[in-house]
């Protein structure tokens, strides 16, 4: 893992305790420093429905100790049981 001028991000179906996430964390920053949850459960079989519940950190936003993380945000999401995560880095 490069140390330097590296974003990762996506969903990577591991909490912050599994070992990938605590072995490339040891490299690169997260830019959610709250472990916000990212997983929601919708009614099953239900095509239009809001979120029942929001469980489980899945996604992030990893970025090398030289870029700098202005701001992190979790967002809603109807199309997936992932919700949309976004931030602003300086670089």
């Amino acid at each position: 893992m490069p140390p330097s001028k590296t974003i990762v991000m996506g969903d990577c179906n591991a909490p912050p305790e599994s070992y990938s996430v605590k072995k490339i964390s040891g490299v690169l920053w997260d830019a959610d420093e709250k472990n916000s949850l990212t997983r929601s459960v919708y009614p099953e079989g239900c095509s239009i429905c809001l979120v029942q519940r929001i469980q489980y950190k899945l996604d992030y936003i990893l970025v090398s100790k030289d870029i700098k993380i202005c701001s992190f945000e979790v967002g809603g999401s109807t199309g997936s049981d992932h919700l949309l995560i976004s931030a602003i880095i300086e670089i």
